[in-house]
């Protein structure tokens, strides 16, 4: 949840700046970090899940 609150307030704070070096729309930008925010959780969870413990 803290993650969703700092991508709001990052893309909104630096979004004049994110505007000027990329030409990407802005809730894009904010869907796209948070689907590779879940795919990397999904990915880690797996991954440990998986792992043997000796």
């Amino acid at each position: 949840m803290i993650y969703v609150f700092l991508t709001i307030f990052y893309i909104f704070y630096f979004g004049e700046t994110i505007k000027k070096v990329l030409s990407v729309n802005l809730l894009l930008l904010f869907v796209l970090s948070q689907g590779a925010y879940v795919g990397l959780r999904c990915y880690l969870k797996t991954q440990l899940n998986t792992k043997q413990h000796w």
